[in-house]
């Protein structure tokens, strides 16, 4: 049971994770996460577990965003 933990989220934003051909893996919608964490499952918005690789994310909340990267290696 692997997940990527997100964390010091804001009570409501969009978490957007980018492959690095630019394919949009996961699009997920934050309505009061609590603690400001969340838990991604690691599967595509089509219900695919996601490959080994390089991945962009993407926070937007009212008034800001962030990115960063991270990978992952099965």
């Amino acid at each position: 049971d692997h997940k990527v933990a997100f964390y010091n989220l804001p009570a409501t934003c969009t978490i957007t994770i980018v492959g690095v051909t630019g394919v949009i893996i996961d699009q997920i919608q934050i309505n009061g996460a609590p603690n400001g964490l969340y838990f991604w499952n690691m599967f595509s918005k089509d219900g695919i577990e996601v490959a080994s690789g390089l991945y962009i994310y993407l926070v937007q909340w009212d008034g800001g965003s962030t990115r960063g990267y991270f990978s992952i290696l099965r």
